[in-house]
């Protein structure tokens, strides 16, 4: 499956916060990546999920940051769910994860300070 497909696949059976559409999938051709500090070439199976999943994931990163006393339960509540999906089941080692976890623990106790930081390097 052309990274592109898989990533429009995974991003659309993903549930987006209000006033964050589904983004298009960042890639020239099928399968050659154009993400910043990628080189382009044959992706490997998986990649387009994994970026639609950190692509869904900086989405509610930005919703709980957009507004913490209102947003934050339901963003929380969906950040949580990442640990069912690729990026951190298949494409995550140990390093991931706890990146992830700590985010969404810190998130839960109210502390956006690794939020802000984690969105800093999403890209929009």
């Amino acid at each position: 499956m052309a990274v592109s497909e898989e990533f429009s696949r995974e991003a659309a059976s993903l549930s987006w916060p209000d006033g964050f559409p589904i983004p298009s999938p960042r890639y020239q051709e099928m399968d050659h990546p154009t993400v910043p500090g990628r080189s382009p070439g044959r992706a490997q199976p998986g990649v387009g999920m994994s970026d639609a999943d950190s692509a869904w994931f900086c989405a509610w990163e930005e919703y709980y940051l957009a507004d913490p006393y209102t947003n934050a339960e339901r963003a929380v509540e969906n950040m949580r769910k990442l640990r069912g999906l690729h990026v951190y089941q298949a494409a995550g080692n140990d390093g991931t994860r706890a990146f992830y976890d700590n985010i969404i623990n810190s998130a839960e106790l109210g502390d956006a300070g690794l939020v802000q930081k984690s969105v800093q390097g999403c890209s929009s």
